[in-house]
Formats: C-alpha cells, sequence, structure tokens
C-alpha cells in the first residue's frame, strides 16, 4: 500500500465528491475514477491508500464538482528510482499538463514549487522557477537540504496548469 495525497485549499473542503483516477503512459485509465477510500484529511486536503496498479503512471485527482467548479491535481507514481537521504537531485522532471484539458503538456510556464518534508509544513523551495525544456517538462534542481528527509512531497504550480504532487521516499539504508 501507498499513501497518495492532494489539498484543494480550505475552500474545498467538506467535499464528499473528491476521487481519483490512476493514469498510465498514454495518459489513459489504468484503473477508472473511484471515491472508494478517499478520506479527508482536513482544511480541503484528502488522501487513500492504495496498491496502486503496475500500469500506473500517476493519480490524477479531481473534486467530483460540477463544471466550473472542479478541480484537478495530478500525482506522479515513481515506481523504481531511489533517492540517498541528504544528495543533491540536478534536473529532478516534471510534466506540466494544461488546467483546460488535463492531458496536453504545457510549455512555457513560471512554475514555482513547495516542499514538505517528513510531515512537515510546505515552504517555497529554493529552485526559483525551474528550466522549461519544451513540451510540457521542466527540470528543478533540488538541494541536499531539501533531500534529507525520508519523505519529501513537492507540489509544482503555475497559472495555466494542474498542480503536479510528486512523493518521494529516499533509500533508507
Amino acid at each position: 500500500m501507498a499513501w497518495f495525497d492532494v489539498s484543494f485549499g480550505q475552500n474545498k473542503a467538506g467535499l464528499a465528491t473528491v476521487g481519483y483516477r490512476e493514469y498510465d503512459n498514454t495518459g489513459g485509465d489504468a484503473v477508472a475514477r473511484t471515491t472508494v477510500g478517499v478520506v479527508e484529511i482536513g482544511n480541503g486536503a484528502y488522501g487513500v491508500d492504495v496498491v496502486p496498479n503496475i500500469a500506473a503512471e500517476g493519480l490524477e485527482w479531481d473534486t467530483g464538482e460540477v463544471a466550473g467548479l472542479i478541480k484537478f491535481a495530478h500525482e506522479a507514481i515513481a515506481h523504481v528510482e531511489e533517492f540517498p537521504i541528504g544528495v543533491a537531485v540536478d534536473d529532478f522532471p516534471v510534466k506540466m499538463l494544461d488546467s483546460t484539458d488535463h492531458v496536453t503538456p504545457l510549455a512555457g510556464e513560471t512554475v514555482t514549487g513547495t516542499i514538505a518534508v517528513d510531515g512537515g509544513a510546505a515552504v517555497a523551495l529554493n529552485f526559483g522557477a525551474g528550466t522549461d525544456v519544451g513540451a510540457g517538462l521542466y527540470w528543478f534542481d533540488l538541494t541536499a537540504a531539501e533531500m534529507n528527509a525520508l519523505k519529501i512531497v513537492l507540489e509544482f504550480s503555475s497559472a495555466n496548469t494542474d498542480t503536479q504532487t510528486v512523493v518521494i521516499f529516499t533509500n533508507r539504508d
């Protein structure tokens, strides 16, 4: 089992309609949308404990509301890569998707990010705006201090993209 969570903000607190789907490398469903197991953590944050489908590349969260109110967020699933604790990471890749269709990679954005380590509060990342390498792909450098934790939650956003959430578990050896 793996824990996944998302924060839609306080104005989305108390929703019984929040759900997610697991998507594959084509953007299609690895597992269809469901609300099963989704719990509200508090203040518009929700989570679920699941065993991801082997074909899943990520989770697409949504608030389940009507058009115009619905919000989306994406969370990548890292299958194999391990990161050593306390070691800087250069060129960490994040794909930013257009917030209008939630599928199209969007280049040319000013992407900002936050980091929360070992369950602590989220703070701004030190990377600035990251490097736009085209086709919606952005590279970010994570400092050794930012990587000095067992569980690292990164959130990346821009004005025209869905929020991307990435959870890193460092190598505990």
